[in-house]
């Protein structure tokens, strides 16, 4: 009896087995190697987490604020004041003179005649011209009556003899005229006529009734060049941040790669 109680046990069904192993603890050294490379990656936080401010704002000024300050500053501004540079006057006439035989057979015509006209030396605002009549009389006067205001108001003045210039039929006499202000400004027009006077009568030269006209131009001497130049040289005190680019140490082909080496190691053991 005691032998078959020896023989008889009874058998607890066996547990059943889980589909998947329980996973091991990764004491490998690709589960090391894979947290070593993780705390060696860049970490992100942002400035509101810890407590601080998300702008910070500064601001910067060329100088102190105090007064004594002022001047140097505006010497600053100065150096770099784009300049519109010194005006340049060009009288230019609107007509042209006769010459040669031309103005000999004009002035026997109309007794009076303008024979050159030409800028004045040092003189940008003015013209200086010479005037040939016929000599029809010992007793003289010759007068250029000039206007800027399109005749509005006139100015007669006189003439100059020039000496020596006689020749036997005609005289020469010298005259100047100049613009004055407010006329100075680009485009101004100055016309003028010549009047001879003599014992027999006041003869006219009015360039063929069209007047003779002296137009104003007004330019300004280019100094951009130079300006751009010096101002290529100036840096701004605020310079741009500078942006980096870091590059992660982790790559994914290095985590799947050390991935790949754990499951094969486990599936070995």
């Amino acid at each position: 009896m005691s032998s078959e109680r020896r023989k008889i046990r009874t058998q607890s069904p066996p547990l059943p087995q889980p589909l998947f192993p329980h996973p091991r603890p990764l004491c490998s050294h690709a589960y090391l190697r894979i947290q070593r490379a993780l705390s060696e990656g860049k970490r992100v936080s942002f400035a509101d987490t810890t407590g601080r401010d998300l702008v910070d704002v500064k601001e910067f000024t060329a100088f102190d604020s105090d007064e004594e300050d002022g001047g140097k500053w505006e010497e600053e501004q100065a150096k770099y004041r784009l300049s519109q540079g010194e005006p340049v006057f060009h009288v230019q006439p609107e007509f042209s003179v006769r010459s040669g035989g031309d103005l000999l057979q004009a002035v026997r015509k109309n007794k009076v005649e303008v024979e050159n006209i030409s800028v004045v030396e040092d003189e940008p605002l003015a013209v200086s011209g010479v005037i040939r009549v016929l000599n029809i009389s010992f007793n003289k006067a010759v007068y250029v009556r000039c206007t800027m205001d399109s005749w509005s108001s006139y100015y007669d003045h006189p003439a100059d003899y020039v000496q020596g210039s006689h020749d036997g039929d005609t005289d020469q006499f010298c005259f100047k005229l100049c613009f004055a202000s407010p006329y100075t400004t680009h485009g101004s027009r100055m016309e003028f006529v010549v009047r001879y006077e003599t014992s027999e009568g006041d003869y006219w030269a009015n360039n063929s009734n069209m007047n003779y006209v002296l137009t104003l131009l007004l330019s300004y001497e280019d100094k951009s060049s130079e300006t751009h130049t010096e101002l290529r040289d100036v840096r701004s005190i605020l310079k741009p941040p500078k942006t980096h680019r870091y590059k992660s140490r982790v790559s994914v082909f290095s985590i799947f790669s050390a991935l790949h080496q754990i499951s094969t190691e486990l599936k070995v053991k």
